[in-house]
């Protein structure tokens, strides 16, 4: 677990989705399979004002497709 975290982190860094909202960048810089199990990069930059820190962060697996208007299902993931 710690090895494969520490290569990620020291690995190139791909920008995959950025979102921005009020001063806030969340950007999801790796996504990895190993298993079972989903490893995640994000970067997160505050530019506003306001000293933000970080209590909690859910994640959700969104089903289903873009191309066209249908019912999606999210799904939470647990984050270690």
């Amino acid at each position: 677990y710690k090895e494969r975290c520490s290569y990620l982190l020291e690995h190139n860094p791909k920008n995959l989705v950025t979102k921005r909202k009020s001063g806030l960048r969340l950007r999801l810089e790796s996504m990895t399979y190993h298993g079972n199990e989903v490893y995640l990069v994000i970067d997160i930059k505050n530019t506003s004002a306001i000293d933000f820190e970080l209590g909690h962060l859910a994640i959700t697996v969104t089903n289903g497709s873009k191309k066209r208007r249908a019912s999606t299902q999210e799904i939470p993931m647990d984050v270690a």
